[in-house]
Parts: structure tokens; sequence; C-alpha cells
């Protein structure tokens, strides 16, 4: 059948694990310093690695494009089409075209975007909505809240 299987005699897929009362983990591991530890996967026309990369990263590469769709490091910062996670951002947003760096949607309400920052003894909020009085329209509202910039 083509089929091989650990911990069991009748496998479902090319390569089936099982264990009946345990845990189960499947381990790719190198020694090699600064080596890639990931798994590939491919189809007709698409090539993805994801694992552990070359700067001890965990990451999603597209190879077929030769671009990083997605890191987190080991800090726990995470970056969305960069490699490179800026010092001191839990989350890099890089886009490589003209279009929108991030887009925050919710279909069905019509709550904002939340951003926070916290520089020392100032912290900034600003809540991102729709604006209620304006048709199409949003309202950005910082932390002070006397001060609302209508769009």
């Amino acid at each position: 059948s083509g089929k091989v299987g650990i911990g069991t005699t009748s496998p479902s897929t090319k390569l089936h694990i099982k264990d009946a009362s345990n845990n189960v983990d499947l381990r790719i591991e190198t020694d090699k310093v600064n080596g890639n530890a990931q798994v590939q996967y491919l189809n007709d026309a698409r090539q993805y690695n994801a694992g552990i990369n070359n700067v001890d990263a965990w990451g999603v590469y597209d190879a077929t494009a030769a671009e990083t769709r997605f890191t987190i490091n080991s800090s726990g910062n995470v970056g969305i089409g960069t490699s490179t996670l800026g010092a001191g951002a839990k989350l890099n947003v890089v886009s490589g075209s003209a279009s929108y760096t991030a887009q925050f949607s919710r279909h069905d309400a019509d709550d904002g975007l939340f951003l926070h920052s916290e520089a020392e003894a100032t912290h900034y909020n600003w809540l991102i909505s729709t604006q209620d009085n304006v048709d199409r329209g949003f309202e950005i509202t910082p932390s002070a809240g006397d001060r609302k910039a209508h769009v």
C-alpha cells in the first residue's frame, strides 16, 4: 500500500504515527551550528519550509518566491513579511508592495482597533473605530479623551 505505520498495523496515510496511551511527538533535529530543522511542504506549484531556521527563529519561508512570510524569534517577537525584527517591537509587519501593510477588521461589529504604547511616564492609547455620526467616517481618540480627530 506504500504506507508506513508506527504504533499501528493499519496506517491511513503515507506516514501514520499512533500511540494509544501517550502524547505523540515528531522530532526533527540537527546539531549543525546555525542549521535548519524544518519540514518542507510542496505541491505542484509551491514550496514552503516551516521550522527553526539558521538564525534560531521559527518561521515559514516561501521557497518558491524566496521570501520569509512569518517569523517568531526566541524573545517571542513576531514578524510578518520579514525575518528582521525591530528592536523592542513585539510585532513587525512589512509589506513589499503598495497595498496595505496590515488590515484588521471585524465584519459583524463596529468596534475598532485599539493601540497602546507605554513610554516611561506617559501612556498613549488610541482607539480607531467607526464614527457614529458620520456615514463611512471614522474616529481616532487619543488617551486624553478631550481631543478627537473625525474624518
